[in-house]
């Protein structure tokens, strides 16, 4: 038997009795699959369960797209062989180390480490690093979301919102540049949460249809502090502080706190998916100098767009390249069923906001 071999059977047997002690389980319908979630202890389970709150309602089983059962175990520490080990970059945020049919990847950052099964549909947390639990939750739903990307769903870079009729619009951008805040205006005008920034898209034969990852918003302080609703985040001793910075400053700060939104939009606020109505991509800019517009975007132009917002788990880059958005054929279904539109000029999310609730 090789060192591999042998790895490979000793982390197979400690996985199993890690299952066998996590007598403490929980049957979640989350992203349209079933999730059996189990620990040792209730505490962990708890608090994870508390992140997906929001989302435990009768509308996450949707009569569309894959219906497969996963597991998810907050395991103990892993074992002491893995620590010897060299994990390989897969990315600026997480390392792989492969182990026979086992993925064990490292968040960087947080140093969360998590087994994914060779069916990927398994997955152990280390315990330890549980404390993290924004990063747990992004473990379990990238795992949850193979079985979308396997139907032929796209992963997008993006927010998304639902109308008072039920469609859905996403809010798609990069990192920092107003998703969010956007969302939650939305929210404050009567919208419901479908996504804070990962949206699945697909086309099911009659219509595109958005599912939303299962995850709380996380704003920064220029977020809280342009949403009177939000500022409850925040101590009293906190809003002193920052409100001494400037509006730029506070955009910029690294500060990220979850937003409750059944608290602060009230019970109900949930969506988890819905028909894809329209899609709008921030373009803008604080520093512009142009007023803030909307443009529509042509059938052509919207490949280049989407190609920039697209996404693929981190454990789907291991078995596959990420999509092309020119060689996809699921963008010509947007026409005649989805708006896609390009939000210009100068920052200003409230004023998107007010026009999408206008105009969907």
């Amino acid at each position: 038997m090789s060192f591999d071999d042998s790895l490979e059977s000793s982390l197979a047997a400690f996985l199993a009795q890690q299952e066998r002690r996590a007598t403490h389980r929980f049957p979640l319908v989350l992203m349209g699959q079933e999730l059996i979630v189990s620990a040792p202890t209730p505490k962990p389970l708890t608090s994870l369960l508390d992140r997906y709150a929001p989302y435990l309602v009768e509308e996450g089983r949707m009569p569309f797209g894959p219906s497969l059962q996963f597991k998810a175990v907050l395991a103990g520490r892993f074992p002491e062989g893995l620590d010897g080990l060299s994990f390989a970059p897969i990315s600026a945020k997480e390392a792989l180390l492969k182990v026979g049919s086992f993925l064990v990847i490292k968040k960087v950052r947080s140093g969360l480490r998590y087994i994914v099964n060779g069916e990927r549909r398994a997955v152990w947390l280390e315990e330890p690093g549980v404390s993290d639990w924004n990063s747990a939750v992004n473990v379990v739903n990238d795992v949850l979301s193979l079985a979308w990307l396997e139907a032929g769903f796209l992963l997008f870079h993006a927010g998304a919102a639902a109308t008072r009729k039920g469609g859905v619009v996403l809010i798609a951008s990069s990192s920092g540049s107003g998703k969010t805040t956007t969302l939650l205006r939305l929210l404050g005008e009567g919208f419901r949460y479908v996504a804070n920034d990962r949206v699945l898209v697909g086309y099911t034969g009659s219509s595109m249809q958005a599912v939303g990852f299962p995850k709380l918003p996380r704003v920064n302080p220029g977020t809280i502090f342009s949403d009177p609703r939000l500022r409850t985040l925040l101590s009293h001793k906190e809003l002193k502080e920052l409100a001494s910075l400037g509006q730029d400053s506070l955009w910029n700060l690294e500060m990220k706190r979850d937003v409750p939104v059944q608290e602060v939009y009230g019970h109900g606020i949930a969506k988890p998916w819905g028909e894809l109505k329209g899609v709008v991509f921030l373009e803008w800019s604080r520093n512009a100098k142009e007023d803030f517009k909307i443009d529509q975007l042509e059938q052509e132009e919207l490949s280049s767009f989407a190609g920039k917002t697209l996404k693929v788990p981190v454990v789907g880059t291991v078995d596959r390249s990420c999509p092309k958005a020119s060689d996809l054929a699921l963008f010509k279904n947007f026409n005649g069923r989805v708006r896609v539109l390009q939000a210009k000029g100068k920052f200003a999310p409230e004023q998107l906001a007010s026009w999408i609730s206008s105009n969907f």
